[in-house]
Formats: C-alpha cells, structure tokens, sequence
C-alpha cells in the first residue's frame, strides 16, 4: 500500500482489497483516470481543513502510483533516528516544530551517505552509526509554483558522540536536542504528522 502526506494529511492509493485494514474516519474516492487523480489532489489541497484519511481506489495500483507520481517534480532526502547510549532520540527544533534530521540527496552521493551528511550537518556531531533501515516517508508540498513529491529515506542510527551539539542555523534549525523516552510523547505532539507515523 502506498501512504503519501498532503497537506498533512494521510492518503492511501490501493484497490478494494487493501480496504480491510482501515478503521475510523476516512474518506474513500475511485479513480480510473489521470485527469481524475489531479483533479481529486487539487481538491486535497484545497481542503486546507480537512482531516480524514483520503483512501485512493484502483483496480491497478501500479498505474495509479505511477499517475499519481507523473504530477509531481521527485525529490529524494535522507535521515536520521538517531539514540544516544543513553537511549535517548535525537530531535530538531525548525520553523515552529520539532523534527528529525533529514536534507535533500545530493549528486553523485548514495542515499546511506545522505543520511549519515545530513544529520552530521543539521546537529553538529561526527560519531554515528547505521543500524538498519527505519522507513519511507512521502509528503508533497509547493516549491515556487512546482508541485514537488518528497521522498525521504529513514535510518536507525546510534550515536556515541557526547559534545555540545550545534544547531544548523542557516538551515532555520534553532535547537538542538537529546530527548529521554519518557519525553517524547510531549514532543511528537508538536511534529509533522509524518514523523508521528514514522515513529509509531
């Protein structure tokens, strides 16, 4: 099943069968055309409001992935959960909300490097590991009138490292900062609904 965030809200593109997993409030549209599926984002969008789950129908999910996909400019990014040995999560604090680490995939550099770059870059720290993969995220947004598809490619990481962290300032990081477990809740409340998901 293919999950994308709009407008932080969920959407699920697959056919009648993945429906049985669904529970609560969702809305649920079947699409056969690609002027249909850009029609229904648009209405999306425009529903600034809105927050149910938007379910996406087709026999063929494959082509509706790949419809759904044609609107958009891809941008693949890389990131970071990342543990202390003191078991805490590594967080970010950026434009009024709490966030992992993560930056845009660079040319000629693998999406393993990225990940390990750019959380080095956003926190100021050197000492990391990749443990395993973490997940995908997909989200959409505008970026000077182009329609862009984010996809962002998580990794479980440890880090041993105990200096002073430092915030990336020209990327409008202001913070910083090791969260113990039990903080992290209260954290989350004030995150991107895709990183909720991720971390759930």
């Amino acid at each position: 099943m293919y999950k994308v965030f709009i407008n932080d809200r969920s959407v699920f593109l697959t056919d009648i069968d993945g429906l049985e997993v669904f529970t609560g409030d969702y809305l649920c549209y079947s699409c056969d055309a690609k002027e249909e599926l850009k029609f229904l984002y648009e209405e999306i969008v425009s529903e600034e409001t809105g927050d149910s789950a938007v379910i996406i129908l087709n026999e063929n999910v494959k082509e509706l992935i790949k419809d759904f996909e044609s609107l958009f400019v891809r941008i693949d990014a890389a990131g970071g959960v990342v543990h202390n040995d003191k078991k805490e999560m590594l967080f970010i604090h950026r434009l009024g909300k709490w966030d992992l680490p993560k930056g845009k995939l660079e040319v000629g550099e693998n999406i393993t490097e990225c990940a390990v770059r750019e959380v080095q870059e956003e926190c100021g720290i050197t000492d990391l590991k990749i443990i395993m993969e973490a997940g995908i995220t997909r989200h959409t947004y505008v970026l000077e009138g182009v329609p862009i598809l984010k996809y962002t490619y998580w990794y479980a990481m440890e880090c041993s490292q105990e200096d002073e962290l430092i915030p990336q300032q020209e990327e409008g990081i202001t913070e910083v900062k090791w969260i113990p477990k039990d903080g992290i809740a209260e954290v989350i409340k004030d995150t991107y609904p895709s990183i909720k998901d991720l971390l759930s």
